[in-house]
Order: C-alpha cells, then structure tokens, then sequence
C-alpha cells in the first residue's frame, strides 16, 4: 500500500511539474519580451531627449535677438563696473584724511631711506 502512495505521490508531483513547465516558459518569454521592448523603448526615449536638447541649444544660442541681448547685458554690466570703480576710486583719492596719511608715510620713509 505504501509503494502505491509513493508511486501516487510522484506521479501528482511529476505531473504537476509537467503543467507548470510551460507556464514558467510563457511567464519567462512574457518577461522578456516585455523587458526588450522597455530597453528599445528606453533606448528610444534617450535618443529623443539627446536631440530634442542639441536642437534647443542651437536654436538658442543662434537667436540673434537673444545673442544681442546678452551682449547688450554684458556691455551694460562692464560700463556699470568701469563708473562704479571710478566713483569709487576718485571718493578714495580726494578723501583728504587719505592725502595727510599717504603724506606722512612718504614723509617717514623719505626718512628711513636717508638715515
């Protein structure tokens, strides 16, 4: 009786097996067909994004409405500068505190050197 329970228990397990092999080949071409068309896909999405880019960037660096902006900006931002640092420089050479301090220094090294 227990050469037929193993014997049952087998063939249950064999035939078991033998339903569930084709469906683990179905789940597994399932999975990479599924998995090849993300990659093509994915592939397809990086390529369009690399061109979509370069041809943002060409089209933005070649506008010349845009291109004279930003060198009106930069002229701008220079002559800003230039006024800023001459402002600045003349308020610091006419400050006469400044005139007595740089006198007197070139007073006391025109000492130094001659002793």
């Amino acid at each position: 009786m227990e050469e037929n329970r193993d014997n049952g228990t087998k063939s249950v397990f064999v035939r078991e097996f033998a339903r569930a092999v084709p469906w683990g080949i179905v789940v597994i071409i399932t999975f990479l067909i599924c998995f090849g068309i993300t990659i093509y896909g994915g592939k397809n999405v990086i390529n369009y994004a690399q061109e979509n880019a370069a041809n943002t960037i060409r089209q933005i660096v070649t506008d010349p409405v845009l291109v004279n902006g930003i060198k009106r900006n930069i002229k701008e931002g220079i002559e800003y500068t230039l006024t800023r640092t001459k402002k600045e420089v003349r308020s610091v050479l006419t400050d006469p505190e400044l005139k007595q301090d740089m006198k007197e220094a070139l007073e006391y090294t025109g000492e130094k050197i001659r002793k």
